[in-house]
């Protein structure tokens, strides 16, 4: 684009733009006959000004900015002001150092790129000021005039437009300025009268007059796109879509119509985005906006190898897009990168200081990372806050436990259960670190007291169960862990049970989730998870003894360890039923088999002993809650960290 209208002319399309989308009115002054840069320099001082502006928009609380651009002597001047609430002088102070954060390390990379400075003035208040000055290159004015309209390249359909809702676009009527900036005579009449039509924002007579050219000239892509443009203006997208997708057989590399398509697809979630997006980056390799944009539907798709090559080509572009800069490092995580994922976490954290869940989940990452001492550091300004938060706390407390401060952990717990004395997950916390540290009888006792304010949630009689195997108390435990499966009995479901539910979305109605199975059974019949996953949510629907669901789920079950006799959870199972009918003895045998396979099987250990003591074979039980006390205690860790991460992957998730 700046090739063919110059730096003036998109500055100031860009600028009254912004006013229409973000409501920030933007004052543009620029000296008189301010002459043609290298080409080079103009994209560098437009995108040094649209980050600018875009974080006035998102962090300054401004709702008008002033944009200068002047040439003394032989340097060129531009200041970005707002009249915003200003950046506190400590903080003020990382970012002059650092130049991360609210988009800076873009700018000043791309301002060093030409020897140029960047300078940030700032009172808390009185708003904040980014000056940039470069060396002044003057390249000869080019012959703008001489260009026809279907030479233009409107590479802004997507580049130019960073604050639309979808976070890469825009409505495509605001192209249009691209186009308009052009003298409407340096196209075709036919052309020039259609850019009228639709700079007046008439955007049905622009059709109409798309429609009579293409009658005598049905063989122009530029016509087509022209009509394309209206059509979307005119919220029409699938007839747009159609007009783009006829300029494109006309000629398949015409960027205008391309980018058209791409904006369209990419906005109402069709999957032919991303191959419209291929083709934009194969013409244009470095077109940032683009990989942006294809990262984070790769990111959407849970092809984070992808997701991460795309996002790392798009450049700086992604400081000004929290949504994309978040999934970025969620998929960063999920490829192994924890230095990097922290690093954008950080800079999530520096340009978005009040949001909350930002900073626990870059917590998290720390924790994970094995760097304790960080992650309090990041959770310092949750827990000075007045009101509590309680995922703060629960990671302070790991990380003051894993940075060898117990008492510390132990402290911040109490007084948060002080706080919150319903909290189940704050007792089953204080709990993992008395077991931890062997202090039983304290944890039981702090257990009892959350259990008399919930005395049906079943992770509290779980924990204390596991605290009462270590005192040798083996009557008390079995009774704790008998009570939590009389209170959740789904905990003995396997979880590929559940996550299948979950998939299908229908956790809660086992019928829907029992056709889906059986359907996928009628063409798969010896498919033996299958077999299990129709065992299992009968079992989880409690059919009575004897009934046809129940001996359906006992026969799949059979089924299941018949043709797959390593499927531990088919086991499980079988075991539930088998303990149900009174067939004790198979039960103790399938919980065995499955132990043999798994010798960490919780729900295999439970019915064993459930098992063993209807046969009075007692003195089998004792050794076997010491197990189950560890390997519940084992699963409690894993699942503590898998919460940490679910944490930052499941907040990536939403952020589209």
């Amino acid at each position: 684009m700046l090739d063919e209208i110059g730096l003036e002319a998109a500055l100031r399309w860009y600028t009254e733009g912004l006013e229409e989308r973000a409501g920030l009115d933007v004052q543009l002054e620029i000296s008189d006959n301010f002459e043609r840069l290298s080409r080079e320099m103009e994209i560098t001082i437009f995108r040094v000004v649209r980050e600018c502006l875009t974080n006035v928009h998102r962090h300054s609380g401004s709702k008008s900015a002033e944009v200068r651009l002047e040439r003394e002597l032989g340097t060129l001047c531009l200041q970005v002001r707002d009249a915003g609430r200003g950046i506190a002088p400590d903080r003020l102070d990382t970012l002059r150092a650092r130049g991360a954060g609210i988009g800076l390390q873009g700018v000043r990379e791309r301002v060093r790129h030409f020897a140029g400075e960047v300078r940030i003035d700032s009172e808390v208040g009185s708003g904040t000021t980014i000056s940039v000055t470069l060396p002044y290159r003057p390249v000869p004015h080019p012959a703008v005039e001489r260009l026809s309209f279907p030479e233009l390249r409107v590479s802004g359909i997507i580049e130019g437009m960073m604050l639309g809702k979808r976070g890469f676009g825009q409505p495509l009527a605001t192209v249009l300025a691209f186009a308009l900036v052009v003298n409407a005579q340096t196209g075709t009449e036919r052309s020039a009268s259609i850019i009228a039509a639709l700079r007046a924002k008439d955007f049905e007579g622009a059709v109409q007059l798309s429609r009579e050219a293409l009658a005598k000239s049905p063989s122009d892509p530029q016509l087509w796109t022209l009509q394309g443009i209206g059509l979307s203006a005119d919220k029409h997208n699938q007839e747009a879509m159609a007009a783009f997708h006829h300029a494109l057989r006309i000629s398949p590399d015409y960027l205008p119509a391309l980018e058209g398509a791409a904006q369209i697809a990419y906005e109402s979630g069709d999957k032919g985005a991303e191959t419209l997006l291929r083709h934009i980056v194969r013409l244009q390799p470095g077109e940032q906006t683009s990989h942006a944009m294809l990262g984070a539907l790769a990111s959407k798709e849970g092809n984070c190898p992808q997701a991460v090559r795309d996002f790392e080509q798009s450049g700086s572009l992604l400081e000004s897009q929290p949504s994309a800069l978040k999934q970025y490092g969620v998929c960063l995580i999920a490829v192994k990168q924890s230095g990097k994922a922290i690093s954008v976490f950080q800079r999530l954290v520096e340009s978005h200081p009040e949001d909350t869940r930002v900073r626990r989940e870059l917590a998290a990452l720390e924790l994970k990372a094995g760097k304790p001492q960080d992650a309090l550091t990041t959770l310092k300004p949750l827990l000075e806050a007045s009101a509590q938060d309680t995922g703060a706390v629960q990671l302070a407390a790991a990380a003051y436990e894993a940075n060898g401060e117990t008492p510390a952990a132990v402290k911040l717990l109490r007084d948060a259960i002080v706080e919150d004395p319903k909290n189940v997950a704050l007792y089953v916390d204080f709990a993992n670190i008395a077991f931890s540290h062997q202090s039983f009888q304290t944890g039981i006792e702090m257990i009892n007291a959350g259990i008399n304010l919930q005395p049906n949630a079943a992770p509290l009689y779980l924990a204390r169960g596991v605290l009462y195997v270590q005192l040798a108390d083996f009557d008390r435990a079995e009774a704790d862990f008998e009570k939590a499966e009389e209170l959740d009995p789904h905990q003995s479901i396997s979880a590929a049970a559940q996550g299948m539910a979950v998939e299908e979305q229908n956790q809660n109605d086992p019928d829907r989730a029992l056709a889906v199975v059986k359907s996928k059974l009628a063409k798969r019949p010896a498919d033996a998870f299958l077999l299990y996953l129709q065992a299992a949510i009968l079992a989880q629907k409690a059919p009575a003894a004897g009934s046809p669901e129940f001996l359906q789920a006992m026969r799949s079950a059979k089924k299941a360890v018949a043709l797959q006799n390593t499927l531990v959870s088919a086991h499980d199972v079988l075991a539930k039923l088998y303990l149900q009918s009174g067939q004790t003895d198979a039960a103790i045998r399938e919980c065995q088999e499955a132990l043999r396979h798994d010798p960490k099987d919780q729900t295999a250990l439970y019915h064993l002993i459930v098992g063993l003591r209807k046969v009075d074979r007692k003195t089998e039980i004792p050794d076997l809650l010491k197990r189950l006390a560890a390997a519940r205690q084992d699963a409690t860790k894993v699942e503590a960290e898998q919460n940490r991460y679910k944490l930052v992957v499941d907040s990536g998730a939403h952020s589209n």
